[in-house]
C-alpha cells in the first residue's frame, strides 16, 4: 500500500536517517511561529522551533521531509510558493472551509488542514473534499460519492488516536488514515473493509470485533 504525504512532523523523526538539506517552509523562509507548541501524540510542548531545528537534520524529497514540511504549512505559518501549488482545497468548490477553525485534531485546524493540502494532487484533494473538508463545513461532493468510513458512521470516532500504519512503520492520526482510505490512486487498491478492519480497534468506539478496546484519542 503506497501511503504519502498525510502524518505530521513527530511521525517522521522516527524515521530519518540522513541529514541534508531540508526547508521547514517551502519557500526557504524561518517560521513566523517559532514558541507555537504543535500536535504531538505525547503533547510535550514541541515548537515551531524544535520542528525546524530537525528539519535541518533532514535529507530533501525525503517521505521525514515531506511530512515535517506539512506541519510547517499546518500549523507554524508557512505557506506554499506558486510554483508548488497544485490548488487543493478542502471544499471542492474552492471556497474557504466554513468551519476554519475547527480542530480536526488538537492543534490542527481545518484552515491548517486547508494550508498544507495546497500541494497535493487531483485524486488525494478529492479524498479530502469527502471526509476532513466535509467535516470543516464543505458541502459533500456532487454528484455523491461512496466514502469509506472507517467506523461505519459519518465520521472518525477517536480523530486523533495514534494508528499503527505497518507501511510507514509508524503512527499517524485515525483521521488521517480514514483520508488515505478514500483516495484512489494512494490506498494500493484495498478495499474499504481492509482499512475499517485495520484502524477498527484504535479509531472506533468499542474496538473492532476482537472486542479490544479503542485507544486513546490524542
Amino acid at each position: 500500500m503506497k501511503l504519502l504525504l498525510y502524518a505530521p512532523v513527530y511521525l517522521a523523526i522516527a524515521i530519518a536517517k540522513v541529514a541534508g538539506e531540508c526547508p521547514f517552509c517551502l519557500d526557504g523562509s524561518l517560521s513566523p511561529t517559532p514558541d507555537k507548541d504543535i500536535f504531538t501524540f505525547e503533547d510535550d510542548g514541541t515548537t515551531c522551533g524544535d520542528a525546524e531545528l530537525f528539519a535541518a537534520t533532514l535529507e530533501a524529497d525525503t517521505f521525514a521531509c515531506i511530512q515535517i514540511q506539512d506541519t510547517g504549512l499546518s500549523e507554524c505559518g508557512c505557506t506554499t510558493p506558486p510554483e508548488l501549488d497544485m490548488g487543493c482545497t478542502l471544499c471542492a468548490d474552492g471556497s474557504p472551509a466554513p468551519n476554519s477553525d475547527l480542530e480536526v485534531i488538537p492543534k490542527v485546524t481545518c484552515a491548517g488542514i486547508e494550508r498544507f493540502i495546497r500541494r497535493f494532487p487531483a485524486s488525494t484533494c478529492a479524498a479530502y473534499h469527502r471526509t476532513i473538508g466535509v467535516q470543516c463545513g464543505c458541502a459533500p461532493p456532487d454528484p455523491p460519492v461512496d466514502v469509506c468510513y472507517l467506523c461505519g458512521g459519518s465520521s472518525v470516532d477517536f480523530p486523533a488516536a495514534p494508528l499503527f500504519v505497518e507501511e510507514l512503520g509508524t503512527e499517524i492520526p485515525c483521521a488521517f488514515f480514514e483520508v488515505i482510505a478514500n483516495d484512489e490512486d494512494d490506498n494500493g487498491g484495498f478495499p474499504c473493509a481492509a482499512f475499517q478492519i485495520e484502524g477498527g480497534t484504535a479509531c472506533c468506539k468499542g474496538g473492532d470485533d476482537t472486542g479490544l478496546a479503542p485507544a486513546r484519542d490524542g
